[in-house]
């Protein structure tokens, strides 16, 4: 959760880190033979191209395995809403985030790592294996307070409170606050979004053998759009969204959740 480099926008961030405690602390997890993830936010208001990548730069110093980087969402309920609700801010602006995007995208290829997903890149070896289980809508349990899972066919969200979620399992009952059934529509639809956000895409045997049914024929009709716009391409047993696609990745999501 690293986020910036610039001390101007962690503080915006509520960060209180420094370049120099981010590198006794991954020196320290390296030292121990843990791999390292760092996380990062571009798109901030009043954030320079050139700052961004001076934090890659650095980001890269410490030599991570993994890195993530999001751009900026604005929250509901949150200090930074509010300065760029009352004009104390700017909005982020989406064209300087998606020169951002594209300058990250370059510099991390060039020192060796690899991006596997819409925000993630790593180095070779070192690709989150817990996430893609996320990215592939493969089931999970979810343990602890507040955790979701999913898991024959419904997805969980448990008890928010650790004091009564303790007290749940003491008393041997499942800690489970809400249920939500998901049928067979929209876990093919998850599917869809969900595998592609990742660059190997969406394996269409694999989705045949799951649904019984064809991806290519679920989906006849936002498949041709996307095909003919150059935003999707079947290659190698996979559907895949193009590099074009990945700026404006949400337009290809959408047309799976019909």
């Amino acid at each position: 959760g690293v986020q910036s480099f610039e001390p101007r926008l962690a503080a915006l961030l509520d960060r209180h880190h420094t370049l120099e405690t981010v590198r006794q602390t991954v020196a320290s997890a390296q030292a121990l033979g843990l791999s390292v993830a760092l996380d990062f936010i571009y798109g901030l208001p009043t954030q320079t191209l050139c700052e961004w990548n001076a934090t890659l730069d650095q980001a890269i110093a410490v030599n991570p395995d993994h890195l993530s980087l999001y751009a900026l969402s604005i929250e509901e309920a949150t200090r930074l809403r509010a300065l760029i609700q009352r004009g104390a801010l700017r909005a982020p602006e989406a064209d300087l985030a998606a020169e951002m995007y594209r300058s990250a995208q370059a510099q991390l290829a060039r020192h060796g790592y690899e991006q596997y997903e819409l925000s993630n890149w790593a180095r070779p070896g070192h690709a989150c294996r817990h996430n893609q289980v996320y990215w592939r809508n493969e089931p999970w349990l979810g343990l602890g307070a507040g955790a979701h899972g999913w898991l024959d066919g419904r997805r969980s969200e448990n008890i928010a409170s650790p004091t009564r979620y303790v007290a749940s399992v003491r008393a041997n009952r499942l800690p489970v606050a809400h249920f939500e059934p998901i049928d067979r529509h929209v876990e093919m639809s998850e599917t869809m979004v969900l595998g592609l956000r990742m660059r190997q895409g969406v394996d269409l045997a694999a989705f045949a053998r799951r649904f019984g049914c064809r991806l290519e024929d679920v989906y006849a009709e936002p498949l041709a759009e996307l095909t003919d716009w150059g935003l999707v391409v079947c290659a190698d047993g996979r559907l895949q969204l193009t590099p074009a696609a990945l700026l404006v990745a949400n337009e290809v999501f959408v047309r799976f959740l019909g």
